[in-house]
């Protein structure tokens, strides 16, 4: 069995501790936080793995030591799949309690109620034949998206009608509209 300072995974795990330990104090650690010394201590401790994976294989040490690598590698790969695990249960419990469809829209059906500049926006480059935009309310503005049914839009004073065939803002009528 070869010394230990000629083993490529001691030097490694030297320099995960001395790197581990100079983070410690305050001026050696600003340091190499700018120098990223986080970045520098997960090189080593991957290094050491993998250098003490590759020295047992080739028996420079004990071949029990490959155990130390295996173990830590399947270690994260088990934690790994657990919290995708976990990621697609909390996925699935937000989409049954959020359904993304509330109102199947339909752009012949219904229209969108927005601020001018994103009506606008939404009228030109998406297949939506008509937007509103609100017009002041007192002191309030409102800027929700809300659909409504044409047919029951042809009631209020408050929206302006923005058709999309026309991008041009002096051709938009200015007919009234509202949602009920």
């Amino acid at each position: 069995m070869p010394r230990l300072t000629s083993l490529f995974s001691v030097w490694a795990l030297i320099a995960f501790a001395v790197l581990g330990l100079l983070q410690l104090f305050p001026y050696t650690g600003v340091i190499l936080m700018v120098l990223g010394g986080a970045l520098w201590c997960g090189l080593a401790v991957q290094a050491f793995l993998i250098g003490l994976g590759v020295e047992a294989a080739l028996g420079r040490v004990p071949r029990f030591l490959l155990v130390v690598p295996l173990a830590a590698y399947a270690g994260y790969y088990v934690m790994y799949l657990q919290q995708t695990r976990e990621i697609h249960a909390k996925a699935e419990q937000l989409r049954a309690s959020n359904p993304s469809l509330v109102l199947p829209f339909d752009p012949t059906q219904h229209s969108l109620v927005l601020p001018q500049m994103h009506a606008q926006l939404v009228a030109g480059h998406y297949d939506v034949p008509m937007t509103y935009e609100l017009t002041r309310i007192s002191s309030r503005r409102d800027s929700s998206h809300i659909a409504c049914s044409i047919a029951s839009s042809a009631r209020t004073p408050l929206l302006r009608r923005r058709d999309s065939a026309l991008n041009d803002p002096a051709l938009h009528s200015a007919s009234s509209r509202r949602c009920e």
